[in-house]
């Protein structure tokens, strides 16, 4: 069985007391602002049983940050529908990184 990670493992500590990642000065260049949510996003779709109908927290509702150069934590919910058809509503957390022009899951935790 495929063990997903824990989202304070995801997340970190710091994250998840402050609501937000300390970019300090290493800020990735040329990352457009919505592009690290809806990577995530992406990334989240591949491991539901229906992404058709997933349903995402909204920009207030979803916590993201730059923690390492081009390294980014996206954490929000998502709505959809279990293997049963029931919608069930699911906390994620996406650790992703920017290498040139592609993005690649580092960890995604769902609970």
């Amino acid at each position: 069985m495929l063990r997903l990670p824990t989202l304070a493992a995801v997340l970190g500590a710091s994250f998840l007391l402050t609501g937000t990642a300390n970019a300090g000065d290493y800020r990735c260049a040329n990352v457009n602002k919505w592009a690290p949510k809806a990577y995530a996003e992406q990334f989240v779709k591949e491991r539901l049983k229906n992404p058709r109908k997933a349903q995402f927290s909204g920009n207030r509702a979803t916590r993201e940050g730059e923690i390492e150069r081009c390294v980014f934590i996206v954490a929000g919910w998502v709505e959809s529908t279990n293997g049963f058809g029931a919608t069930v509503r699911s906390d994620y957390a996406v650790k992703l990184r920017r290498r040139s022009n592609r993005w690649e899951a580092l960890e995604v935790a769902i609970e």
